[in-house]
């Protein structure tokens, strides 16, 4: 009777410590695999967010650019040149085209076979084209409304967003682009879709963006699958591989926290792409001056020697050189602005705006201006090489854009606001519409053609982040046609 008893204890002990490292084994397991599971699937919900605002941002870019030809255009149809040369220098890019037609729906013109089928309808529409571009259509009449205007601009991002459904609908719910291509992927009703979405900034549109999770959650599947196999064989083998699992999970846990590193890194990504621009842009400096070293001596030795096409397209060579000469130095300056410590000291402002008046002394001559400073000038703690950059863009850009029929007048005043001093740059030049006020402190906004009016479209945003390094903001108040006045702010001392 006894030997029985006896054989029950050690198959009851062993039945214990079986549950006892099932459990120590699966139930690690299980919440590292569901802790993991949430995890991947935030980021592939941030992966979206991100996908849609990118869509969004680069939407706004492109019907921007659109409605800034449609004014373009209506100057074209009122001066009666309406030729292809004209018609070219308005088209933002190569594969864009524009149209107009009449009260009955023919088309007076158009600038590519594109565009001879019946006028859109709604003032913003979409068109796949047969080869999968998707063209965006932004129309509007004309003053007297007897012809409709249109431009057709190639949306990229439409094409190569790699995204289960894709559309874009008004703030009012109207659909006006839905990507069926897209739509056609997503195999079963059960396949899992995660949802973004995004407004446009400065439009009256929001996309909606679906990611299929199938391929986004394929590593989670396989590590899932690879810690439960792993706590199954510990439930046989217990002693021993109990402690190789625990190792697997510490490193599963590490994995995760090196997800969640990496996805703060993402965070910090502006700075690595300033830093990118930098050295990209140091790099670039030595090839091109060679080749423009090579592209003048050309021009030096066979100007008048060839045709007249030859002479042009070696002096178009020459002045794309030396304006992307320009943007290298210009955004060498804007990267360096950002890295390494500020460094700050007593900075008398009044000597740094009459150094910036002495480089500038021929530049006020030809436009004939008048300079008026306002009061003495007080010292600040900063950088004065950077603030330096600040009243020499501010200066230069209202020599820049003055007026034809009035005398360029500048005046540079300041005040106090609170702790800290506000300077004004103002001038009677040609004026910011409201609508750009803010916009033209992004890097390489521009509101006006190159062939009116040069630069690179840095020099705000480089005074922008000085001014917002040193700790003021800045902000520009205009009436077009009635000039412009730059405020920015500093610290005082102590």
């Amino acid at each position: 009777m006894t030997r029985p008893r006896g054989l029950k204890r050690p198959a009851w002990g062993m039945a214990m410590l079986g549950l006892l490292g099932l459990l120590a084994c699966l139930g690690p397991a299980a919440f590292v695999i569901a802790s993991d599971w949430l995890e991947t699937r935030q980021m592939a919900q941030r992966g979206g967010d991100s996908l849609a605002a990118s869509v969004a941002t680069q939407l706004s870019r492109t019907l921007e650019q659109g409605r800034s030809v449609l004014p373009q255009l209506m100057h074209l149809l009122a001066k009666g040149n309406i030729s292809s040369t004209a018609l070219a220098n308005v088209l933002p890019d190569g594969s864009a085209w524009v149209a107009v037609y009449g009260a009955s729906g023919k088309p007076v013109l158009v600038s590519a076979v594109a565009g001879q089928g019946r006028p859109p309808t709604l003032p913003l529409s979409f068109v796949r084209q047969a080869d999968g571009e998707v063209m965006a259509l932004l129309s509007e009449p004309s003053a007297d409304r007897s012809q409709l205007m249109v431009v057709a601009l190639p949306v990229p991002v439409l094409r190569t967003t790699s995204a289960s459904t894709l559309t874009i609908e008004t703030t009012a719910g109207d659909i006006l682009f839905s990507d069926g291509a897209r739509q056609s992927t997503v195999s079963t009703p059960q396949t899992d879709v995660l949802s973004s979405l995004q407004p446009v900034p400065g439009q009256p549109l929001r996309v909606f963006v679906g990611t299929e999770t199938h391929q986004l959650m394929e590593p989670w599947r396989q590590r899932a699958l690879r810690a439960g196999g792993a706590a199954l064989v510990a439930t046989l083998l217990v002693g021993p591989v109990l402690l190789i699992l625990a190792r697997r999970l510490a490193r599963d846990t590490r994995d995760s926290a090196a997800l969640q590193a990496a996805n703060r890194e993402l965070s910090r990504s502006n700075a690595d792409l300033e830093q990118f621009a930098y050295v990209a842009s140091h790099d670039l400096k030595e090839p091109l001056r060679n080749i423009a070293s090579y592209v003048q001596l050309l021009q030096r030795r066979y100007q008048g020697k060839l045709d007249e096409d030859a002479d042009a397209f070696i002096g178009y060579t020459v002045d794309g050189v030396r304006r992307l000469q320009m943007i290298i130095n210009e955004l060498l300056a804007y990267s360096r602005i950002g890295t390494g410590p500020l460094q700050q000291s007593p900075v008398q402002t009044g000597a740094v705006l009459s150094s910036v008046l002495g480089s500038l002394k021929a530049a006020i001559a030809e436009a004939g201006a008048v300079v008026d400073v306002r009061g003495p000038l007080p010292v600040v703690m900063g950088d004065a090489g950077q603030l330096t950059s600040v009243f020499q863009n501010l200066l230069a850009n209202a020599l820049k854009y003055r007026r034809d029929d009035v005398r360029a007048e500048v005046k540079v005043s300041v005040a106090e606001m609170g702790g800290s001093w506000c300077f004004s740059v103002a001038d009677n030049g040609i004026g910011i519409d409201p609508l750009y006020q803010t916009q033209i402190f992004e890097l390489f906004k521009r509101l006006h053609a190159r062939d009116r009016y040069g630069g690179s479209g840095i020099g705000l945003a480089v005074c922008q982040r000085v001014v917002e390094r040193h700790g003021g903001s800045i902000w520009v108040d205009s009436i077009p046609g009635q000039g412009a006045c730059f405020h920015f702010t500093l610290p005082k001392m102590g």
